[in-house]
C-alpha cells in the first residue's frame, strides 16, 4: 500500500499528470488560483453585497460556484474578452487563463497585457502572469503604479487608484440594485414574526381606524369585503363606503349595510373615478390611523389588531401587512420591507394591506385625480419619501391573482402609467430646462440583455468617447453580471463614458428619460437597442442633426438581411397605429431618395435631435411600453412647433437585431395610449412612395400568427418609357450576405457595377442579398434576375424570372432551371451543352467588367506578384506552390494564416475602389479557378477586370480565354508550369504594352456591363411581349 501511495506522489509530480487533477478537482483549480495571487477578495465581496470576505473564500466560491455566474475575481480580468479568446471551456475562465500561461492574451477591453510585459518582462515568470504581477504591485504601492490603458491613439497610463475606485463603486451599485429588485420579489414562503406579536392591552381605549372602501358596480363583493372588516378583533373602526355612482345594486347593500352597523357610513358620489372616491373617504375620515380595503378583497381577522397594535408600540406612521397571492400554479407572499430606492423599480406594496397615520397620510397628500392607473403606486411613493415603510410579518389579505376582471383599471388602461408614476418622482423636466449644456453631443447607447453585439458596440463606444465633441452613456437594461462588468472596465479612466444600471427589464422610453437627466451637450444621439452601428456613422447622424435646427435625424433601419425595416412612419387612418414607410422593401428604394429625405413622421428606435426640444416635450412618452415612442415623439414635437422636420438618413444603414428588441408586453395599452399622445393622423405617405415610381393605392389588414394585426400598403408601379425602352424594375438577387462579411464578395460589387449599368439604360434597379430573394414586396418587381452563386434561389415572381449562371455550375439542374423564363451562363460551352441536355434555350453571357473602375491610369508597373482573394479554407496551389518554390507573393485575402507566412499577406481584404490600381502596377496578378468552373469553361470576373485595368494575368488555362483576351491572359496547365512562367522571364510571357493597352480597349467596350445590360434587356423586353 505504501508503494502505491509513493508511486501515486510521484506521478501526480509530472505536469501533464498535475495539469489534468487540477482539471478535474476543484480543490486544486482553488489552489492554483490563489497560488497564481490574481484573486481580490474586496472586489469578489462586493459583488456579492457583503462586507468583507478571504482571498481563499472568494477563489472557493469563484471556483464551485461563480464562474458559472460571471463573477470576476479581479477587475484586471474582464469575462468578455476572455470568453473570445480563449472560447468553449467549461472551465472557469481566470483558472483557464493561469493555467495556459498564454500571458499575451487579451484579457480586457481597457488595459493592455502586451505592452505591460513588454516594459515588465519579469512578469512572464510569475505564476499569475501580467495579471498577477499588476495585482502584486497594486497591493504593497497602490498609490504609485499606473497601467497601460488602451484606446484610439494608443496606450496611455491611468493611476491604478482612480480605476479602481470606479471599479468598485459600479459593482456596489450592482450588488445595491440587485437587492432592491430582491426587494419586489415575492416570497414563495410566509415569513414568520421573530418574536410575539403584540395584542392590544385591553385596559387602553383602542385609537379609531378609517377604512376607506371605494365602490363602483361591485354589489357581489362589497358584502364579502364589509363581512372580513365586520370580523376583525380590533374594534374600533369606522368604514367608509364611497359608491361611485354605481348603477347595479352596490348602493343599496352599502345603505343595508351602513342600517345594519353604526360603524359603516355610506357615501354616494357621481362617477369620478377611483382616486376622487378614495379622496372623498379621506376626507370623511375621522380616525387616528387610515386603512384601505377595495371591494373584491377581504382581510383577515387579526390584520387591524395586529397593524395598529405593533405600529402603536413601535412608533410607525406607515406599515403593511403580508398579501398572499395565489396564481393558478403557485402560491407567493409580498412581504419584503421596502426602500424608497427599491420603490422606485415598481411598487411592491398592496394598498390593501397598508395602514398609515392619518397626519402622515395629510402630509404626504391624497390620491392624484389626474392619474388613470398607478394611483395606488403614486401615493405608496409619496408616503416613501419621508416615511419608513415596515413591514409587520401578518397575513393581512389573501388576493387572487388567478383571474383578471374585465373592468380593473389594471386591465382597462396602460401599463406605463407606472412608468409615468416613477419618472414623476425622478426627474424635473423644470430643472433639466434651465441646464446649461456644452457643445458637441451626447450618446445614449441602450443595451438589452444578452445582446449578441455587445462587443462590437462597447468598442465603437469607446472610440466615441475619445472625440472631444461627443460623451457617451451607455444604459445597461437588465444585463447579467459579466455584461455590467464589462461595460465598468470599459469606463475606467474615460471621462467622456458613463454607465447607468438599469437591474430590471425597462421600458425603452423610461431608460431614454433617466439618461436624458445626465446628458449634458446641445445634442442627444439615442442608440436604441437593435441597432448595430460604427462610430463613423455615429458621427454622421450627429452632424445631420445640429442642435440649432428644428430636426430629428433617424438612421435607415435595415433587417440583418438588408431589407428595409422603415424609414420612417405614418397612420394609414386617426387611431390606427402607426406603420413604418418603404418597410419589406429592398434598401435601393430608400438610396433613391437621395441621402436625406424628409419623412411623415420618426420611426424605429435610434435618432439624433437638440437636446433642448427633447426636453421641452418631456422626452419619449412613458405612457408607451416599447412600441410607438418615435411616432410619439413626432406628433409631440409637431404640437410644439408645427414647422418640425424629420428627417431619414439613408447613407446611415444599421442592421437591427432581434436579440435586441424589447419586449412588448402592453400592445393594447399602447394602443389605448396613442388615441392621446396622437390626436390627428400622422402625415402622408403617398408623395415619398411616388418619388420611386410606385402609387400608394390603398392600405390593407394583415393578421400575424401571434394574432396582431397590422396594417400594410398595397403598391402598383406604372411602367414608364425612357426613349424607346421601357423602364422596367429589376431585382438582382445575389448569394452575398448583407453587411461587411458582404462587401469582401465579388457578388456584391458585380451586382452593384451591373445595376448603375442598366440604370444608365433607364432601367430602376433593386438589389436583394442572401436571405431577402423572397421579401413581401417582391410583386412590385418587373424583372428578378438570380445572379447563380452558391445557392438555389427559386422563388418565381409575377414579373419576368431570370438566371445567370456565373459560378458553380455543378449546382444548378435542369429543374432549378425550369423555373425561369430565361437562363443565361458565363460559358459558352457549358451553355451548349445544357441546351442539348434540358432542351431549353440557354444563353451565352460571359462574366464583364465596369470600365468606371476598372480601366488604366499609368501607373508604373512594380514587381510585385499579387493574388488577391481569400484561401476558401482550402490550400490554393496557385499561391501555395510559388511560396513553396521561393518566389515572393503579395496577398490580399483572408483566412490564410493556416497556410502560409504572415509576411506574405499584405491585408485580409482591400477596397474595391483600390484593386484596379493593384492590378494595373503588379508584375503579374495570379488567377486560379474552382476545378468545376475551369472544366465548364466559366471565366472568372477578375481576368476582365485585370485586363480593363491594364494589367498583366496568369491564370490556368480555360477554354475560351485565348478567344476573349489573346495573348493579354498567360495561362498554365498545372502548378510546375506556372512555378516555371514565374521563375522564367515575365515580360517575354505577355504582349507588349501597347498590345495590352489595345486589349484593355477591347474589353471596356465589347465585354462592359453597359453591353451586358443591354443583352439582358433586349431579352427581357421580348420576353414580356412574346
Amino acid at each position: 500500500m505504501n508503494r502505491l501511495r509513493e508511486m501515486s506522489r510521484h506521478l501526480r509530480r509530472l505536469p501533464v499528470v498535475r495539469h489534468a487533477l487540477e482539471k478535474s478537482d476543484p480543490r486544486r483549480r482553488i489552489a492554483r488560483i490563489i497560488a497564481a495571487g490574481i484573486v481580490d477578495p474586496v472586489l469578489y465581496a462586493a459583488q456579492l453585497g457583503v462586507d468583507e470576505m478571504s482571498t481563499a473564500e472568494a477563489a472557493k466560491h469563484y471556483i464551485r460556484w461563480g464562474y458559472r455566474h460571471g463573477y470576476a475575481v479581479n477587475i484586471l480580468i474582464d469575462n468578455f474578452v476572455l470568453k473570445q479568446n480563449m472560447p468553449g471551456t467549461p472551465r472557469p475562465l481566470a483558472y483557464d487563463y493561469i493555467a495556459s500561461a498564454e500571458w499575451n492574451t487579451p484579457v480586457s477591453p481597457v488595459w493592455d497585457p502586451a505592452s505591460y510585459l513588454a516594459e515588465h518582462p519579469e512578469a512572464r515568470q510569475h505564476p499569475g502572469g501580467p495579471v498577477g504581477h499588476l495585482w502584486g504591485r497594486v497591493q504593497s504601492d497602490p498609490q504609485n503604479v499606473k497601467i497601460p490603458i488602451q484606446d484610439a491613439s494608443g496606450v496611455r497610463t491611468v493611476a491604478w487608484t482612480d480605476l479602481y475606485q470606479d471599479a468598485l463603486q459600479a459593482i456596489s451599485a450592482w450588488s445595491a440594485a440587485r437587492a432592491d429588485r430582491r426587494r419586489r420579489r415575492p416570497n414563495s414562503w410566509m415569513k414568520k414574526p421573530t418574536e410575539a406579536l403584540p395584542v392590544w392591552d385591553s385596559a387602553k381605549t383602542q385609537p379609531l381606524v378609517s377604512i376607506v372602501m371605494p365602490a363602483w358596480n361591485r354589489s357581489g363583493g362589497v358584502r364579502v369585503a364589509a363581512d372580513s372588516v365586520l370580523a376583525q378583533t380590533w374594534t374600533n373602526w369606522e368604514l367608509l363606503i364611497v359608491d361611485d355612482g354605481s348603477w347595479d345594486d352596490t348602493a343599496a347593500i352599502a345603505q343595508l349595510l351602513a342600517h345594519r352597523d353604526q360603524r359603516i357610513r355610506f357615501i354616494p358620489r357621481d362617477h369620478s373615478g377611483v382616486s376622487a372616491t378614495r379622496n372623498a373617504g379621506i376626507d370623511a375620515a375621522r380616525g387616528e390611523y387610515i386603512a384601505f380595503l377595495d371591494s373584491d378583497n377581504e382581510w383577515q381577522p387579526l390584520f387591524l389588531e395586529t397593524m395598529v397594535s405593533s405600529m402603536v408600540e413601535e412608533g410607525d406612521t406607515v406599515a403593511f401587512a403580508t398579501i398572499e397571492l395565489v396564481y393558478e400554479d403557485r402560491v407567493g407572499y409580498r412581504q419584503s420591507e421596502p426602500t424608497h430606492d427599491s420603490l422606485l423599480l415598481g411598487n411592491s406594496v398592496d394598498l390593501n394591506s397598508l395602514v398609515v397615520r392619518a397626519d402622515a397620510l395629510t402630509a404626504a397628500g391624497n390620491f392624484d385625480t389626474a392619474l388613470p392607473r398607478a394611483v395606488d403606486f403614486d401615493l405608496i411613493l409619496r408616503l416613501a419619501e419621508k416615511n419608513r415603510i415596515r413591514h409587520i410579518p401578518v397575513l393581512g389579505a389573501i388576493y387572487d391573482n388567478r383571474e383578471e376582471s374585465a373592468d380593473r383599471i389594471s386591465t382597462t388602461e396602460p401599463m406605463g402609467w407606472n412608468t409615468y408614476v416613477r419618472l414623476r418622482a425622478q426627474v424635473s423636466w423644470d430643472e433639466l430646462r434651465e441646464k446649461e449644456l456644452l457643445a458637441g453631443t451626447h450618446v445614449i447607447a441602450i443595451l438589452n440583455r444578452r445582446d449578441e453585439n455587445i462587443s462590437h458596440k462597447l468598442k465603437e463606444l469607446l472610440l466615441l468617447s475619445e472625440d472631444p465633441s461627443f460623451s457617451v452613456l451607455v444604459a445597461f437594461i437588465a444585463p447579467t453580471r459579466e455584461e455590467w462588468m464589462s461595460g465598468a472596465a470599459a469606463r475606467l479612466g474615460r471621462p467622456d463614458l458613463d454607465t447607468q444600471l438599469f437591474v430590471e427589464r425597462e421600458s425603452f422610453s423610461y431608460a431614454v428619460n433617466m439618461c436624458l437627466t445626465k446628458v449634458r451637450r446641445t445634442g442627444t444621439l439615442v442608440l436604441g437597442p437593435r441597432a448595430l452601428f460604427d462610430a463613423d456613422s455615429v458621427r454622421k447622424l450627429a452632424n445631420a442633426a445640429e442642435p440649432t435646427s428644428r430636426r430629428v435625424v433617424i438612421p435607415t433601419n435595415v433587417t440583418p438581411q438588408g431589407v428595409l425595416v422603415g424609414v420612417g412612419s405614418v397612420q394609414p387612418k386617426r387611431g390606427a397605429a402607426p406603420e413604418p414607410i418603404l418597410s419589406g422593401h429592398p434598401l435601393s428604394d430608400a438610396k433613391a431618395l437621395g441621402t436625406t429625405h424628409k419623412i411623415p413622421a420618426l420611426h424605429g428606435e435610434s435618432f439624433a435631435m437638440p437636446t433642448a426640444d427633447l426636453v421641452k416635450v418631456q422626452g419619449l412618452s412613458p405612457l408607451l411600453y416599447n412600441q410607438f415612442e418615435l411616432p410619439a415623439l413626432s406628433s409631440a414635437l409637431s404640437a410644439e412647433w408645427p414647422d418640425y422636420e424629420f428627417v431619414v438618413r439613408t447613407d446611415v444603414v444599421w442592421r437591427q437585431f432581434e436579440n435586441g428588441t424589447p419586449p412588448r408586453v402592453d400592445p393594447m395599452g399602447n394602443l389605448r395610449a396613442l388615441t392621446t399622445l396622437m390626436p390627428e393622423a400622422l402625415g402622408d405617405a403617398a408623395e415619398l412612395y411616388a418619388e420611386l415610381g410606385q402609387k400608394l393605392a390603398h392600405w390593407e389588414y394583415l393578421t400575424a400568427a401571434d394574432g396582431e394585426s397590422r396594417m400594410r400598403p398595397v403598391i402598383h408601379r406604372a411602367i414608364a418609357t425612357s426613349s424607346s425602352i421601357p423602364r422596367l424594375r429589376w431585382a438582382l438577387k445575389i448569394a452575398s450576405p448583407f453587411g461587411p462579411v458582404g462587401e469582401t464578395w465579388g457578388d456584391t460589387h458585380f451586382a452593384r457595377s451591373l445595376a448603375r449599368a442598366l440604370e444608365r439604360l433607364g432601367q430602376e434597379v433593386v438589389i436583394d442579398y442572401h436571405d431577402a430573394h423572397s421579401r413581401e414586396t417582391a410583386y412590385i418587381d418587373d424583372v428578378s434576375l438570380v445572379i447563380r452563386g452558391l445557392d438555389v434561389h427559386v422563388t418565381p415572381t409575377a414579373g419576368i424570372n431570370m438566371l445567370w449562371v456565373i459560378s458553380h455550375p455543378e449546382m444548378v439542374t435542369r429543374a432549378e432551371a425550369s423555373k425561369f423564363d430565361l437562363v443565361f451562363a458565363a460559358s459558352d460551352s457549358w451553355a451548349r451543352r445544357q441546351s442539348s441536355r434540358w432542351g431549353r434555350t440557354v444563353t451565352p453571357l460571359l462574366q464583364c467588367t465596369d470600365p468606371e473602375l476598372f480601366r488604366p491610369t499609368q501607373r508604373t508597373r512594380t514587381q510585385d506578384i499579387v493574388f488577391v482573394g481569400n484561401s476558401r479554407h482550402i490550400a490554393r496551389p496557385a499561391v501555395l506552390e510559388p511560396l513553396r518554390a521561393g518566389i515572393p507573393l503579395v496577398v490580399y485575402g483572408g483566412d490564410w494564416e493556416q497556410f502560409i507566412s504572415p509576411d506574405s499577406i499584405a491585408a485580409t481584404s482591400v477596397p474595391n475602389a483600390e484593386v484596379p490600381a493593384l492590378y494595373e502596377s503588379a508584375s503579374v496578378v495570379l488567377n486560379d479557378h474552382w476545378r468545376d468552373m475551369q472544366r465548364e469553361g466559366f471565366m472568372s470576373n477578375r481576368l476582365f477586370d485585370v485586363v480593363a485595368a491594364c494589367g498583366r494575368v496568369l491564370s490556368d488555362r480555360v477554354d475560351g480565354i485565348d478567344k476573349v483576351f489573346g495573348k493579354a491572359v498567360a495561362t498554365y496547365n498545372s502548378p510546375a508550369e506556372l512555378v516555371s512562367i514565374l521563375e522564367g522571364d515575365l515580360t517575354a510571357a505577355f504582349p507588349t504594352e501597347s498590345e495590352i493597352a489595345e486589349t484593355s480597349e477591347y474589353i471596356r467596350r465589347e465585354h462592359s456591363f453597359d453591353a451586358r445590360a443591354r443583352v439582358l434587356i433586349d431579352a427581357a423586353i421580348a420576353c414580356r411581349d412574346s
